[in-house]
């Protein structure tokens, strides 16, 4: 058409390609503007060097991503924790910790069931306002897990907003293929009952709650690490603290 609504492009198109491009069209067109809206994209270097076919391991490509054991959406979960308009640097250590973040998101999307109720409105409106603001996906990925720490809602709901929310991110969540269950099951953790727990463990637990109503925050790190140590994971709630099996 003589009019669009949005125009892509790097950010080394802005000088010159896309001035040219907006004379030529608005010339033979005699309408204006060209574009409603310009997203122009920052570079990608990868372990801070340019991206160039003639340098010898300067490019990698989906294949090579796969090869490693990375699910291909592990990527998408990495590049979408930053703007598309900041400068990014890929590596294999940040891929690394996409894909085990991605994997935490795919185990709670599976413990939530197929059961899904109603959109939360509160966090919807906020992480559909990070999406607004110039496409923030990464301010959108902070709202959608502080959204799965809220304790009010019902799992059906989450799920509601999860896929709510993947609408954008296009993370698969309402379908999980083989290899992103395969992921999830490396993150699901199984609750455990503290009563039955070994009494080193309980002790450890008694002595970081004291410390949090002492508000001994350093402390109470110290003793989660510890648990940590021991293969444990807590989850502190309004209603008490949590403690999984990792």
């Amino acid at each position: 058409g003589e009019q669009i609504d949005i125009h892509t492009g790097g950010i080394e198109h802005i000088p010159i390609h896309h001035n040219n491009e907006i004379a030529q069209s608005e010339s033979v067109t005699g309408k204006k503007p060209l574009s409603r809206f310009w997203l122009h994209r920052n570079h990608i270097q990868i372990d801070g060097g340019k991206i160039a076919k003639s340098v010898e391991g300067s490019v990698i490509y989906l294949s090579d991503i796969v090869e490693r054991g990375f699910h291909p959406l592990s990527l998408r979960y990495l590049f979408l924790g930053a703007h598309y308009r900041t400068p990014m640097n890929f590596t294999w250590e940040a891929l690394t910790a996409s894909q085990a973040a991605y994997g935490r998101l795919l185990a709670l999307r599976i413990s939530l069931g197929e059961n899904v109720g109603t959109v939360p409105s509160k966090w919807q409106s906020q992480y559909w306002e990070c999406f607004n603001d110039d496409i923030d996906t990464a301010g959108a990925l902070a709202k959608v897990w502080e959204m799965t720490k809220d304790q009010s809602l019902s799992q059906e709901d989450l799920l509601a907003g999860l896929l709510d929310a993947d609408r954008v991110f296009g993370l698969s969540l309402k379908e999980l293929d083989a290899k992103a269950k395969e992921l999830a099951s490396q993150h699901i953790r199984t609750e455990m009952n503290i009563d039955i727990l070994p009494d080193s463990v309980q002790q450890i637990l008694l002595l970081r709650d004291e410390a949090r109503e002492q508000k001994n925050w350093a402390r109470s790190d110290e003793l989660r690490t510890a648990l940590q140590d021991l293969g444990y994971e807590v989850e502190d709630t309004a209603s008490g603290t949590r403690i999984f099996k990792q």
